[in-house]
């Protein structure tokens, strides 16, 4: 808990489900605040990555980059079909965030698959 609060990095591996590997990261850009005002003023912006290995759709990463209500995301899979999946999706994901609150500045798509 102590390197967590010392570094603002928080890091998870295991299983999402029986027989599904996951990789979670999630880490504060930048340095902390001092003030509550001072945070509500510029928030801080975070970083998520999530990498699944799913037994049909392949590996399967989702990055996230959040600042205020802008979100820069990053979608990729190991095989193509499952991109193409993604790729026909990001409307709808695109339409769920609007609703949420939050602006889709970026979605890139590829089959590159970076390691967390």
């Amino acid at each position: 808990q102590l390197d967590v609060l010392a570094s603002a990095v928080f890091r998870w591996s295991g299983e999402a489900w029986p027989g599904v590997p996951m990789e979670w990261a999630v880490q504060e850009e930048g340095s902390r605040r001092h003030s509550d005002e001072d945070a509500a003023q510029c928030p801080v912006p975070w970083t998520t990555t999530l990498t699944l290995d799913l037994p049909r759709l392949g590996s399967v990463q989702v990055a996230l980059k959040l600042d205020g209500p802008s979100v820069h995301a990053h979608l990729a899979a190991t095989h193509e079909p499952t991109t193409d999946r993604l790729r026909s999706g990001a409307g709808k994901l695109t339409r769920r965030m609007s609703q949420a609150g939050l602006e889709l500045q970026s979605l890139p798509l590829g089959q590159e698959v970076a390691a967390p």
